[in-house]
């Protein structure tokens, strides 16, 4: 995943902010569980909403441990746990490790070589464990690069392609989980597909000019900034309509603070860190 589901922390009260970075230490600890300590270095905010709509749609109450971690070693601190957290955890892995695979065939970066084989011992283990999930997964990205290859310039076409990857792990329940009402499943599934249609548009969007500036692939190269901004609008528009469809029991203030202003405020701090490094590249 690409970073931008991240919360506006500006707009959230203490306790609302001190649960998302309890999740989210939740699934650092998982992740040195699930699979390797090393593996937490990909670790994304974007699972923390993953795990809090899990929760939520499962009705499960997500429970506090105090912990110490390497990164605080004399203090214990609360993290939260549970069913969610654990399978955000393994998601984290996986996706992980098909990014570094796609860089890897992308760039053929030796540091990409490197990550792909760091994350490829637990994701096979978790490949097996969510066999159709895994082969779903694959499906979608082969079709991202097949667009990527014939240079498509429609950009719904390969972010709709990981909107059906993206909903497939929202659906997905973790091993031994019974699957929720088959309203629930379309809803969520719904949820899951927009927000990774949106996350790829956005990482597109903000890449268009350093992508120019390279000949790297983009799928809005033909697309006018007005264009691509009431593109973002509309499809965040409706992943907000797609969430609020699941009618939200818990973290519902955390959840649309993501999608109505944290999601912007990673794009404008992605987009403004690129008109930096061009400015200070015209300097020197």
């Amino acid at each position: 995943m690409f970073g931008f589901a991240v919360i506006d922390a500006s707009r959230l009260t203490q306790a609302q902010r001190d649960r998302y970075r309890q999740v989210y230490c939740g699934i650092c600890r998982e992740i040195g569980k699930v699979g390797r300590r090393l593996e937490r270095i990909a670790l994304s905010n974007d699972l923390v909403l993953l795990a809090l709509v899990k929760a939520d749609v499962a009705g499960e109450s997500l429970q506090t441990r105090r912990v110490r971690c390497e990164r605080h070693p004399f203090r214990r601190r609360p993290v939260l746990t549970g069913r969610a957290v654990r399978y955000a955890a393994e998601m984290n892995i996986l996706l992980s490790y098909y990014h570094f695979l796609d860089d890897l065939a992308d760039d053929g970066t030796l540091s990409s070589s490197i990550l792909s084989r760091l994350f490829r011992r637990d994701s096979e283990k978790l490949k097996k464990r969510y066999l159709q999930l895994a082969a779903h997964m694959e499906q979608c990205l082969a079709a991202i690069t097949a667009a990527e290859k014939r240079d498509e310039t429609d950009p719904e076409v390969p972010a709709n392609a990981f909107g059906a990857l993206l909903g497939a792990v929202f659906v997905q329940e973790p091993a031994g989980e019974a699957a929720p009402s088959e309203e629930t499943h379309k809803k969520l599934y719904a949820f899951g597909f927009l927000l990774g249609k949106a996350i790829y548009l956005m990482d597109a969007a903000a890449d268009i000019q350093a992508d120019l500036r390279k000949g790297s692939y983009n799928p809005f190269i033909r697309s006018s900034p007005d264009h691509r901004t009431r593109l973002l609008e509309l499809v965040l528009a409706q992943c907000l309509q797609a969430y609020r469809a699941l009618e939200p029991q818990t973290d519902r203030e955390i959840v649309e603070n993501v999608l109505l202003s944290g999601i912007w405020t990673a794009y404008d701090r992605k987009t403004a860190g690129k008109r930096q490094e061009k400015e200070g590249r015209r300097q020197t």
